[in-house]
C-alpha cells in the first residue's frame, strides 16, 4: 500500500497577506520525518508539496491520485485547513474508499471542531504521528475489505457511503458507530472470529467500547464471510 503525505497548496499571498513579497517556503519537515519512519516501517511513501509545486486545488487532486494511493495524509495550519479539505473532498469524488488522514497543528489545537466541519477527513491524528500511521496502513492491509467479495456476498451494489448517509442511516457519526443498535444486515469477515477482545465505535468520534467478538455476533447476528483483501 502506497501512503501519500500532502502538503496543501497555499499561495504566498494566502500565506503572508501583505507581506508576501518578503516572504518564502519551507521545506516540510515535518512530513519529511513523517516518511522516514513509515518507510521504515516498510511502506511505499510519496510527498507532495502542492505549496511547492504550484499546484491548485484540481491539479494537487490528480496528482496525488495518480499515485495510486491507499492512504492520504495531509498536514495542515489554519490558513491551509480549507485547502487541505478542499483537496480530500476531490479525492474522495474520485476514489472514496481512499483513507483521508489530517494532522497538522490546525487539528492538534481543535480536533473535534475540525473533523465535525470538514468531513471529507476520514481521521485527525493529533500530535506527532509516526506510530498512528503506521498503525493504521498496518490496520488497513491486514484488515481491509475486498469491494468485489463484499458485493458477491451481499449480491447486491457496493457503495462507500459518506458522512453525512452514515448519520442518517445509522444515527451516529461516521468514526463512531458502533456495531450494533441500528437496523442493518451485518457482515463480519472469518479473520475476526480469532481475536478475543475488540475495539469498536463507540458511538461519537471521540469514543470507543471494548468488547469482545462473541457479544458482537450475539447482538448483531452478523453473518461470517471472507470479505478481506
Amino acid at each position: 500500500m502506497k501512503i501519500v503525505l500532502v502538503q496543501p497548496p497555499l499561495t504566498l499571498e494566502e500565506r503572508y497577506g501583505i507581506k508576501h513579497q518578503s516572504g518564502g517556503e519551507t521545506i516540510p519537515l515535518g512530513l519529511l520525518y513523517l516518511a522516514s519512519s513509515i518507510r521504515a516501517n516498510g511502506y511505499q511513501t510519496m510527498i507532495i508539496d502542492a505549496e511547492i509545486l504550484g499546484l491548485n486545488i484540481k491539479t494537487a487532486a490528480e496528482k496525488i491520485l495518480s499515485e495510486n494511493p491507499g492512504i492520504v495524509g495531509f498536514t495542515a495550519v489554519t490558513i491551509s485547513i480549507d485547502n487541505a479539505a478542499a483537496v480530500a473532498e476531490e479525492i474522495k469524488k474520485s476514489r472514496p474508499e481512499i483513507v483521508t488522514v489530517v494532522g497538522g497543528h490546525h487539528l492538534t489545537t481543535i480536533p473535534e471542531e475540525t473533523l465535525n466541519r470538514f468531513h471529507q477527513f476520514d481521521i485527525g491524528v493529533i500530535g506527532e504521528g509516526e506510530k498512528t500511521l503506521s498503525d493504521l496502513a498496518l490496520v488497513i492491509k491486514e484488515y481491509g475489505f475486498n469491494k468485489d467479495k463484499l458485493r458477491s456476498v451481499s449480491k447486491s451494489k457496493i457503495k462507500i457511503a459518506s458522512a453525512e448517509q452514515v448519520l442518517i442511516l445509522t444515527g451516529y457519526p461516521a468514526g463512531g458507530v458502533p456495531p450494533f443498535g441500528f437496523k442493518a444486515r451485518f457482515y463480519m469477515d472469518k479473520n475476526l472470529k480469532n481475536k478475543n477482545e475488540v475495539y469498536a465505535g463507540g458511538g461519537s468520534t471521540r469514543t470507543l467500547i471494548k468488547t469482545t467478538i462473541k457479544e458482537i455476533l450475539k447482538t448483531n447476528k452478523a453473518e461470517i464471510v471472507n470479505i478481506s483483501e
